[in-house]
């Protein structure tokens, strides 16, 4: 599998979220001395993938399908790799098996999330998921398919800081505590 400088596949790391549950900024909150989208940038660059940060959605107020939608109208490249700025703790290793896959998304007991892999090819079908208001992760991995990829470390590498309880878990993650 080919990925250092590999042109077939673009990296957006998701950080357009309204960070309501956290009250502030995700993106911008440090773990270990770096910020999370520093973290997340690492992992792409660790990679080797050309990386993009989508701060705001040019389809605001729809969740991750926001997200989505803008990195398939910036891609130059034949399939987008998907990452939240808020899973600190997925591994390169996790990412390189999307690598490997045309369209697969993670598997968290039974329920799909990010990060997630899709050809440019089917922007026509996220868009209408959002034209028919659907902004369902579900439904959109159902809708496209995905490989579903289950991690060995779920509960580490797919952890979300969504809420200020949650970034405090992953501080004490980080001490060793």
């Amino acid at each position: 599998m080919k990925l250092v400088g590999d042109s077939e596949i673009q990296a957006f790391i998701l950080a357009g979220g309204l960070s309501s549950r956290m009250g502030e900024d995700k993106s911008a909150l440090k773990l270990d001395g770096r910020t999370l989208l520093e973290i997340a940038e690492a992992k792409v660059a660790e990679l080797g993938l050309t990386g993009s940060v989508i701060c705001e959605d040019i389809v605001p107020r729809c969740g991750p399908l926001g997200g989505m939608i803008t990195g398939l109208d910036q891609c130059s490249s034949g399939r987008l790799l998907f990452l939240p700025c808020d899973m600190p703790f997925i591994s390169a290793d996790y990412l390189r098996r999307f690598c490997a896959q045309e369209r697969a998304c993670a598997d968290r007991d039974g329920l799909a999330g990010f990060p997630m892999i899709i050809p440019k090819g089917v922007d026509r079908q996220v868009r209408q998921l959002y034209s028919d208001g659907e902004f369902s992760l579900q439904k959109l991995v159902r809708k496209l398919d995905l490989v579903r990829i289950p991690s060995s470390n779920a509960e580490l590498e797919l952890f979300n800081v969504n809420t200020p309880e949650d970034f405090e878990h992953a501080q004490r993650i980080i001490a060793g505590e």
